[in-house]
């Protein structure tokens, strides 16, 4: 899982365009995975309301990605808590992707 952070962190740094924020998302697991909670929690919340590269909101990003961890047996509490914050956000529906 090391890996996994050095490998997120790595490409986070190369990424001159600063627009590929979703690097951010692979962070935000990484920490998660390796139990460094305080440092995941940050890394989840820090782009809140903004588009990912693909137009997506970066709360859903993480929100698809929780569940596809969850059916590899990966849950983790810092999750719900995660979610429980997203749903406090106010609606992005009406912003254009």
């Amino acid at each position: 899982m090391d890996t996994a952070l050095a490998a997120a962190e790595f490409s986070i740094r190369f990424d001159k365009s600063r627009k590929k924020n979703w690097l951010f998302i692979n962070l935000a697991h990484a920490h998660m995975l390796l139990g460094r909670t305080k440092e995941a929690r940050e890394a989840y919340l820090a782009h809140a309301g903004e588009r990912i590269e693909s137009g997506m909101l970066w709360e859903d990003a993480i929100l698809d990605d929780f569940e596809k961890l969850r059916a590899n047996g990966r849950a983790n509490p810092l999750m719900i808590e995660v979610e429980n914050v997203f749903k406090k956000l106010p609606t992005k529906a009406d912003d254009p992707p």
